[in-house]
């Protein structure tokens, strides 16, 4: 990847959790992981918490993203529960492949995990602090900017930052507007 784009800085790619909120008419969501149907020819593709981890390995990226599935918002709180829960278990897949893999270009890679819970404070709460115990130094807020307004994003933004480590970076995924990255800011990011 690095070579491909003229690049020698740091690269973070995405696991394919975007894309199971993004493409939710083309996949179906299993424990094994997300088979997505592709536009192109009617084909099937499995997408894993390994197969995810080993592709961004084998491309080259420095920082890669743990496999998980991004609620969209509104979504009620069963479905939201699951679905965290569902990417903690992921997550364990996700450490162990990575735990037990070569590294194919011969430098240090680091992985981040992605906290999610949709807007529910107490979920939220649960997967920060599921996410800090894993002692990653990276981690990431993710299943925000899906279109619930800035204050909610906001108000749980400060809820993970007081839980996740202050020592391990922080990536707030899919926040872009000036406005939104700045207050971002003051809340701990």
């Amino acid at each position: 990847l690095h070579r491909f784009i003229g690049w020698d800085k740091p690269i973070l790619t995405d696991s394919g959790g975007y894309q199971v909120f993004s493409l939710a008419q083309r996949r179906k969501i299993k424990e094994a992981g997300v088979t997505f149907r592709s536009h192109i020819d009617g084909s099937t593709h499995l997408f894993s918490p390994e197969s995810a981890t080993e592709m961004q390995l084998k491309i080259g990226a420095d920082i890669i993203m743990a496999f998980d599935e991004c609620t969209p918002w509104p979504c009620d709180k069963k479905y939201a529960t699951n679905s965290m829960h569902l990417t903690h278990r992921w997550l364990d897949r996700c450490l162990h492949y990575f735990s037990e893999a070569e590294m194919p270009h011969g430098y240090e890679v680091t992985m981040a995990p992605i906290v999610q819970g949709s807007t529910y404070e107490d979920l939220r709460s649960q997967s920060a602090e599921y996410i800090a115990s894993k002692n990653c130094c990276i981690n990431a807020i993710g299943g925000l900017s899906v279109g619930e307004p800035a204050e909610e994003m906001y108000r749980i933004t400060d809820i993970v930052t007081q839980i996740l480590p202050e020592n391990a970076a922080r990536y707030l995924m899919g926040v872009g507007t000036p406005q939104n990255i700045l207050t971002c800011i003051g809340l701990g990011i």
